[in-house]
């Protein structure tokens, strides 16, 4: 599924069961494989996006657990 004002380029191979959010840009001469997400913004140019590779531009991440404290926990 491509979202409105989502923009994809010339020659461009995109396969089954991807998503692609408002705002991406995906150049010429990319090959998206199935099961890919873009979501917020990225902009992709003359690449390879391996299957169900995610790719997000998220500024301020979120996480419960601060890198300094992580612990193995199995």
């Amino acid at each position: 599924m491509v979202l409105p004002f989502a923009m994809i380029g010339e020659d461009c191979s995109i396969r089954s069961d991807y998503f692609v959010e408002s705002d991406v840009v995906v150049g010429d001469r990319v090959t998206v494989k199935s099961g890919v997400q873009l979501w917020e913004e990225p902009y992709v140019d003359d690449v390879l996006i391996a299957a169900d590779d995610t790719l997000a531009n998220d500024r301020c991440p979120q996480s419960r657990v601060s890198k300094g404290s992580f612990r193995k926990r199995w």
